[in-house]
C-alpha cells in the first residue's frame, strides 16, 4: 500500500488532493504571502538586534531596524535582477 493511501485512510482525507488549490492560492495572493514571510523572517532578526543592543533600544525599535534591513535587502535583490535582466522590466 502506498503511504499516500495509508495517510488518506488514517486521516479520512487525502493531503495531496488540494495541491492545485494551494498553487492557485499562492499565485493569486503572492504579495500577501511575501509580506507574511517577511514578517515571519523579521521575528528572529529583531530578537538578534534587540539582544545585541542590550537595553539601549526598545523592542519596537529593534523590530523597525530589522524590518528596514529586510527592505534594504529586498531592494538590493530587485535592483540586481533589474540590472541583469532589463528586458523583463
Amino acid at each position: 500500500m502506498k503511504i499516500r493511501q495509508v495517510l488518506a485512510d488514517t486521516l479520512g482525507f487525502d493531503l495531496l488532493a488540494g495541491k492545485a488549490e494551494i498553487k492557485d492560492f499562492s499565485r493569486q495572493n503572492s504579495k500577501s504571502i511575501a509580506i507574511f514571510l517577511l514578517l515571519c523572517l523579521n521575528l528572529p532578526i529583531a530578537q538578534v538586534v534587540y539582544a545585541q543592543a542590550s537595553a539601549e533600544i526598545t523592542p519596537k525599535t529593534a523590530w523597525s531596524i530589522a524590518l528596514l534591513g529586510l527592505v534594504i535587502l529586498a531592494l538590493c535583490v530587485y535592483l540586481f535582477a533589474v540590472i541583469l535582466q532589463p528586458e523583463k522590466f
